[in-house]
């Protein structure tokens, strides 16, 4: 095939340099090849134009025979192209565990990181290769090891829900705790996407249930906000603070209340949330609700005690807020309850 090609190139545009015939056959895992390349003289530290030595192609593609004789050459198992990977990084986010076990026997570094911090083990972490990841963890690779922005292996296998990897890399020692520059941790971050099972091993690993964001968002006020009910159950069961709010005063109540999760309103109230808690400017659920005219969010508030005569600092109330807004319906559950202005 490789003959073939190069036949066809050479026709049209002349014969290409050995070098550049010794590329494409690492890229192409032409092994054979490779091997003849080397022994009239090409290159073994070739590049493409994007600056990749054919031992970062051939690793690309999990060309491990191919890597071997690379290697066996005298190719530079920790060359790295000028964003900072390495054939190692790039097998590892390919997932090709038997060639990044032949590139750390060669000496390649486990730990080695491109510019902006991501390591192999993070790569082969975001795509869930968890054999890859066992491979790099037993060479060394540092678990806890944290990209620029904060972001760890842990954090990229709960981002993508790989619960087998996430249980591996906790295994091994990782930082359930560990924080990005925002302030968010992988329980945080799996809150958010509704990752039940990986919730569950954040928090039988020790994760830090009522850790807040640098905005003040906890796990529990995250998946309240988006409704994830069943997280908010265990979040809750795990000793999270019902009321914690964020950095504005908002709580897991107020976030679901605006948001018409009602079944996690509903857990939240049961689990004791505080249903005339007010953010910043005083306004609370209740006034937000009949703001909007939503007379079910309204009737649930009642029904779990919301003061109705709660003012504002310059005195308006959920009543006078619905009359303005002409919600008739919530003007008459208001008053039903007592509420005046």
């Amino acid at each position: 095939m490789l003959r073939r090609w190069i036949a066809a190139v050479s026709e049209k545009f002349g014969a290409p340099s050995r070098d550049f015939r010794l590329v494409v056959a690492a890229e192409m895992g032409d092994t054979a090849a490779v091997r003849a390349l080397l022994a009239v003289g090409a290159n073994v530290e070739a590049t493409d134009r994007e600056g990749w030595a054919t031992l970062m192609l051939a690793a690309d593609e999990g060309h491990t025979e191919t890597v071997k004789a690379l290697l066996a050459a005298g190719a530079n198992v920790n060359a790295a192209d000028n964003k900072g990977s390495t054939a190692l990084i790039g097998a590892a986010f390919g997932g090709h565990k038997e060639t990044v076990k032949a590139l750390l026997a060669a000496g390649a570094n486990a730990n080695a990181a491109r510019k902006d911090g991501g390591t192999a083990l993070m790569h082969a972490a975001l795509k869930g290769h968890t054999g890859t990841v066992q491979a790099l963890l037993a060479a060394g690779a540092n678990v806890n090891a944290a990209q620029n922005n904060g972001n760890t292996a842990l954090m990229f296998a709960v981002d993508k829900n790989h619960t087998e990897t996430v249980s591996a890399l906790l295994a091994a020692g990782a930082n359930a705790n560990a924080a990005r520059n925002d302030g968010a941790t992988a329980l945080t971050v799996a809150a958010g996407l509704g990752h039940i099972e990986t919730v569950k091993a954040l928090l039988a690993a020790g994760a830090n249930v009522n850790a807040a964001q640098n905005e003040g968002l906890t796990a529990l006020t995250v998946a309240a906000l988006l409704g994830h009910t069943q997280i908010v159950r265990a979040l809750l069961a795990a000793g999270a603070n019902v009321n914690a709010a964020q950095n504005e005063g908002v709580t897991a109540l107020m976030f679901a209340v605006d948001k018409n999760h009602m079944k996690t309103v509903s857990v939240l109230l049961h689990a004791g949330a505080d249903v005339n808690a007010a953010a910043k400017g005083g306004i609370t659920a209740l006034m937000k609700s009949a703001v909007g005219g939503h007379t079910e969010r309204v009737s649930a508030l009642l029904a779990a005690g919301a003061n109705v005569d709660t003012r504002l600092p310059d005195g308006t109330t959920a009543l006078s807020l619905a009359k303005k807004k002409r919600h008739s319906d919530v003007v008459a559950l208001l008053e039903k309850a007592g509420a005046k202005e």
